[in-house]
Parts: structure tokens; sequence; C-alpha cells
């Protein structure tokens, strides 16, 4: 009995703060999970005395504003953002200069759709904060996708929208409230199958 209360306790505190699970590093070969493992968190990257742009970004971050837009380098950057089995995948496009970033992403743990638009908004913010720091993306496309629909959410943003959000604030009102970054994208699109289960 003694042994049943004190995990009801732990479990009532990482409930109570938040904590939902490890953050683990997609790999080049991440493929989808079916089955749920983790649920997603903010990302975890190790303070660094160099980040400027994003209060305790890592090298990989702070580095990329200065990176050529690549695969390897967007994947590179955005490590540690997405839970094991959550990352899709990333494609890239240079377009008559123009480049375009696409982050494909799948939560592992959805509780009803607002929870997913909920992690699809919050996770499309700290993707959009980092890639925005280099000044050649241009236009940066979130898919969240769902077991059954792909591309079943997408925000889009391009540079000019990004240099006039408030990053920090923005992130805290995404973690509970998805129409936050609805509100500033300038394109976004939500499946049917979301849209008519929300208020």
């Amino acid at each position: 009995m003694k042994k049943l209360l004190i995990l009801f306790l732990i479990f009532a505190l990482l409930a109570a703060t938040g904590c939902k699970g490890q953050t683990i590093a997609p790999s080049a070969t991440s493929t989808p999970s079916p089955e749920p493992t983790l649920a997603p968190e903010s990302p975890t990257v190790a303070a660094s005395a160099e980040a400027t742009a994003i209060p305790n970004a890592g090298p990989a971050i702070s580095d990329f504003a200065n990176k050529e837009v690549t695969l390897d380098n967007v994947e590179t950057a955005l490590k540690g953002f997405f839970a094991e089995g959550e990352y899709i995948g990333t494609d890239v496009e240079n377009s008559g200069g123009i480049i375009y970033v696409t982050i494909t992403y799948r939560p592992s743990t959805v509780l009803s759709e607002k929870d997913f638009a909920v992690q699809v908004g919050h996770h499309t913010t700290m993707v959009m904060e980092v890639l925005f720091l280099n000044e050649s993306v241009n236009v940066v496309t979130f898919k969240g996708d769902t077991p059954t629909v792909e591309g079943a959410m997408e925000i889009g943003m391009t540079k000019e929208i990004a240099d006039t959000v408030d990053w920090v604030t923005l992130k805290n009102q995404t973690q509970t409230d998805y129409k936050a970054i609805l509100d500033l994208a300038d394109n976004y699109y939500m499946h049917n199958s979301i849209s008519d289960k929300l208020e």
C-alpha cells in the first residue's frame, strides 16, 4: 500500500509539473512509430554562453544562424526537439533563390483533437524560432500528421512575419493555446477530422 501511495505521489508530481517524458534527438533513419512511446516535451538543449538569440540555446542552434540551409544543417539544429518516433522528416527546397523548409511531425501521444492542435502549434513555434534565426530561410511550413491523416494540420510562415514575432511570448502561449500561432501564421490548414471537434 505504501508503494502505491509513493507511486501515486510521483505521478501526481510529474503531472503537476508538466513532465511527460524524456526528449530524444531524431536520427536520420527515424520512422514513424504506430505505437505511442513518449509524450512530447519542450526541447532539451545544452546551455551555451555564445547563444544570444535563444536563451540556453545549444551550439547547433546558435551555429545554424550562420550555416548554409541544407537538410543536414536543419536536422542538426533541430536535434532534441522531438521524442522518439515523432520526427517524420525535413524537406529543404531552393526555388528561384527562395528557401522553403518543411518539417513533418507526428505526436506520439495524443489525448484529444485539441491536444493534437496544441502539440502541433507549440512544436511549430519552437521549430520556427530556430529556423528563422537563419536569414536565408524565407518560408517554413510545419506539418502535423495523425496516424490516419497526413498533413492533418499545417502552419506556414514567411520571414517577414517571423521577424515581427515575440518568440518567448508565443512559446508560452502555445503551450496551451494553438490559436496563438494560427493568428500570426501566413496560412494554415486543419483537416476536418481535427477542426470539427475543436470548440
